[in-house]
This record gives C-alpha cells, sequence and structure tokens, in this order.
C-alpha cells in the first residue's frame, strides 16, 4: 500500500502525487492533503486510469490554491511547488506523445494527464521516469513500482534503511538512495516486496528498533525483539 492511498492499484498519476504528498510525513497528514485536493479541485470517475482527482483543474489554478488544499499535510510550501511540476510535466509529455500519435488528436484537458501508457514499461524505465518528476527519489519511484505496478523493486524507506544497516546489509556510510541501489541487486525478487513491508511494520512497532528508541524506556524493556542478536544498534540515546 501506498502511504497516503486507500486503493490497491490507483492510476499512476494519483499514485506519484500521493507518494510525494507522505515524503517526509505519516499515514495521516499525506492523506488529510490528497483529500484537499479532492474537495478543492473535484473528483473524477475511479477506474479511467486519469485519477480520482480533476487534475486538469489542478494544473491550471495558481499554485497558491494547491498550497492551500495541501497545507494541513505539512510542508505545503515545497510540495505544492513540486506537485505543480509534477503535473507540467505529465501534460507537457503527453502533448508530445500526441503529437507522434500516441494519444488521439482530439484527446484535451484531463486526457493528457494520465500515466497509465508506463505500465508498459519495465522497471527500470519506470524508474528513470518517475526520478525525472521533482521531489520524487528512489524510494518513492520504488514504492510506485512495487505496489501499483506489480514490478519486483525494493524501496528503502527510514524504517528499512535503519534495519538494513544495523544488519550490516548496506556498506558502512551509504546513504538511503546508495542502499536502494546496493539492496536491489542484492534481494532476491521474491522476496523484495514481503521484505519491505515487514520491515517497515517492524521498525515502526519494535521498542528497540524504532527511530526514537531507548534502552531506558519501558518500551525496551518489554520488546521482544526476533532481531536480538542479528543487529548492532547505533546512534539515538541509549542505544548500543
Amino acid at each position: 500500500r501506498i502511504e497516503g492511498c486507500n486503493e490497491e492499484e490507483p492510476a499512476l498519476i494519483d499514485a506519484i502525487i500521493r507518494a510525494r504528498l507522505s515524503a517526509g510525513t505519516n499515514d495521516m497528514n499525506a492523506s488529510r492533503a490528497f483529500m484537499g485536493i479532492l474537495k478543492k479541485f473535484g473528483r473524477c470517475k475511479p477506474g479511467s486510469g486519469i485519477g480520482i482527482v480533476h487534475w486538469e483543474a489542478v494544473r491550471l489554478a495558481p499554485l497558491e490554491d494547491l498550497y492551500e488544499a495541501i497545507k494541513t499535510g505539512g510542508m505545503g510550501n515545497v510540495k505544492s511547488r513540486s506537485l505543480k511540476a509534477i503535473i507540467d510535466m505529465v501534460h507537457e509529455g503527453n502533448v508530445v506523445r500526441q503529437k507522434k500519435g500516441e494519444i488521439p488528436s482530439h484527446a484535451k484537458g484531463i486526457d493528457l494527464l494520465s500515466l497509465e501508457y508506463m505500465r508498459s514499461f519495465s522497471k527500470d524505465e519506470a524508474f528513470e521516469k518517475f526520478v525525472t518528476f521533482p521531489g520524487v527519489g528512489p524510494k518513492t519511484a520504488a514504492c510506485v513500482i512495487s505496489i501499483c505496478m506489480q514490478h519486483n523493486s525494493f524501496a528503502v524507506d527510514t524504517h528499512v534503511y535503519r534495519i538494513c544497516a544495523w544488519l550490516g546489509w548496506v556498506p558502512p556510510g551509504t546513504d538511503r538512495d546508495g542502499a536502494y541501489a546496493h539492496l536491489e541487486t542484492k534481494i532476491p525478487d521474491q522476496l523484495k516486496f514481503d521484505l519491505h513491508y515487514l520491515m517497515i511494520r517492524h521498525g515502526r512497532a519494535c521498542g528497540r528498533c524504532k527511530g526514537n528508541a531507548s534502552s531506558s524506556s519501558k518500551d525496551w524493556d518489554d520488546a521482544d525483539c526476533p532481531l536480538e542478536g542479528l543487529v548492532k544498534r547505533k546512534g539515538g540515546k541509549g542505544r548500543k
């Protein structure tokens, strides 16, 4: 499931926007921001490939209107600009495709804001395309590719990164993007999605592996961590 996304297989334009909204915040804030866009700009019919939001209305609206719609989700100034830029890039790309005859000549407006043609892309092609969008990094791209496009890709969020580093699965000093590049080649395809999901659940819930875990806390003492003895925890108050 994409953070902030309630549909199992949303239109790709919805998925990339929702994933962008989830950056640096929690599911609740991401959902609040997306619902703000829906309320402000209106809804399209689900299942059409153009998304459930009237993205053409977003594209034509002033930046300030988009900011007002998403500001309760946090980082409104940064995210409104990147979302506007993403939508503009999708539109411009589809105008080019239309000139090449890949889209009917009569298509206009909302019909030029679909990314569904990318479902025929390979994993690598989709990744290279998604990371050209402002604010979309390897983690966001990998999430959409894995969850919405059914490709095997190992998204590395903050929890996955922390646990993999403690397990010694990535070279010391490797940043999160580097960890993705490393782990994508090392983890068997059939394990990538389930392992990603399990590490997120564990990283959020384990009293010893949470981001703010402390050896002086009750959660630490109560935790029955299945990774105990396998991880070398570093950083944070009280960690070994």
